[in-house]
């Protein structure tokens, strides 16, 4: 069995549904009273392909604009970072998408929260026709989810997951690394290091 981590981090503005579709996902809940999320939630996931773990590391940022200078500590070393909103207004989604690509060359996915208002026509349907019309243009993976309902979440994160796996940098071998025979301490110091000759 093959075990592998990624690193995801949802952002955006506050109260778009980010902690919520977290809960959804993790623990198959919906609570429409959270609170506000303050500098940065974590919880892990495990996804099974075949014999192999995907561990993933879910890290859900603050949207207040005060803990603004505190998410780019948690995008870095992303392999996707799941972009989420509400109400789909082009100008804050390339805004975001900016400060996220002055972050992090992570795998950006756009993420339309609350889909369920639709059917309570909170939500202008031509606003959602522009943003399809974007992300078609700009080559991104959208997903419309509602953590009230459920809708898309599961897929959301697994296919987060899985692109993550893909698109991670590879890291440390096992390999065995062979050292000459002899190791000569010079001048160890207080340090206790030791050059190898």
């Amino acid at each position: 069995m093959m075990t592998s981590d990624v690193k995801i981090v949802l952002y955006g503005l506050a109260s778009v549904g980010k902690s919520s579709l977290v809960m959804r996902y993790k623990k198959d809940t919906f609570d429409g009273a959270n609170e506000s999320t303050i500098g940065a939630a974590f919880c892990t996931a495990t996804l099974y392909q075949g014999s192999d773990a995907i561990k993933a590391q879910i890290w859900d940022t603050a949207g207040m604009e005060k803990f603004k200078s505190v998410v780019p500590m948690y995008l870095r070393g992303a392999t996707v970072v799941i972009f989420c909103f509400d109400i789909p207004n082009l100008d804050n989604i390339r805004d975001g998408i900016r400060f996220i690509r002055n972050t992090t060359d992570a795998r950006i996915v756009l993420v339309q929260t609350k889909i369920d208002l639709y059917r309570a026509n909170l939500i202008n349907e031509d606003l959602t026709n522009q943003l399809n019309i974007f992300v078609e243009r700009e080559g991104y993976k959208i997903f419309h989810t509602s953590a009230k309902t459920g809708h898309s979440v599961r897929e959301l994160f697994d296919y987060c997951i899985i692109t993550g796996n893909k698109l991670k940098k590879p890291t440390q071998t096992n390999e065995r690394v062979k050292l000459k025979d002899s190791v000569e301490v010079v001048d160890a110091g207080r340090y206790g290091c030791c050059v190898i000759n």
